[in-house]
């Protein structure tokens, strides 16, 4: 039986080129593959190469609950909730969770900005409570207005797209790092490489609205992480969930 719970050294030895798989897994997903693993400051970059191959596959497990939906005669509205549950429940709550929280300190910054005295905190639980809400009730809306016959296609999509720009955040930081060190070309042919094949599996599930969407979600990481070391995780967590939102709806 493998252990679980074990260092990272030993988690490269075992899993060996597919080390930086389980961390992309470990970033976006609730699977139980190495639970104890304490990752370094460098497999984040080299772990988001690997997000759209995860977007793929959530994006397939929600495309596969949402047949079965169908095939059962379940409503546009009802198999809507089943699949965002699905995608939810598979992807950890990524950015419901971020969303929230984002929101929460946001109130935080807010009261003390304006003097206001520091409640008991039911006040920051009750906005991560109704934001998650929103965030939930949004994908659900999202996803019972796509037809059946385009079901497959947008989830797959829109969640491939959404985990490649979320991993941006990673990209750009080791982009910025290594052009004040030293540029590695390798780095910056598998980031082309990347983003080609995303390119590819977007433009074949979205057309040419989720190459355009690409292109802008490039465009905002890059603007907002320009003038820092790296882009805060809430902002990129809001860019790829509006990305994700917007793909659905194309």
């Amino acid at each position: 039986m493998i252990e679980l719970r074990a260092s990272r050294e030993e988690w490269v030895r075992r899993a060996g080129p597919f080390y930086v798989l389980l961390v992309a897994a470990g970033l976006q997903t609730r699977l139980p593959l190495a639970t104890g693993l304490s990752s370094s400051d460098d497999d984040g970059p080299r772990g988001a190469l690997y997000l759209p191959l995860i977007g793929l596959g959530l994006g397939t497990l929600a495309a596969f609950i949402a047949a079965i939906c169908s095939e059962l005669g379940l409503g546009a509205m009802v198999g809507a909730v089943v699949v965002s549950a699905a995608v939810v429940l598979a992807g950890g709550g990524w950015a419901e969770a971020a969303l929230a929280s984002w929101a929460g300190q946001g109130l935080v910054r807010w009261r003390q900005a304006v003097g206001a005295e520091d409640g008991d905190g039911s006040d920051q639980l009750l906005t991560t409570v109704v934001i998650a809400t929103l965030a939930i009730l949004a994908r659900v809306a999202c996803i019972a207005s796509i037809s059946t016959a385009s079901q497959t296609s947008i989830l797959i999509g829109s969640l491939v797209l959404s985990r490649w720009t979320f991993g941006l955040r990673y990209r750009l930081q080791r982009r910025k790092s290594e052009k004040e060190v030293g540029t590695s070309w390798s780095g910056w042919l598998w980031d082309v490489l990347a983003g080609v094949t995303t390119s590819i599996v977007v433009g074949a599930c979205l057309g040419a609205g989720g190459i355009v969407l690409m292109a802008l979600a490039l465009l905002a990481m890059w603007l907002h992480g320009r003038h820092s070391s790296s882009v805060a995780p809430a902002r990129a967590v809001s860019i790829a969930s509006l990305v994700e939102l917007v793909a659905l709806l194309l």
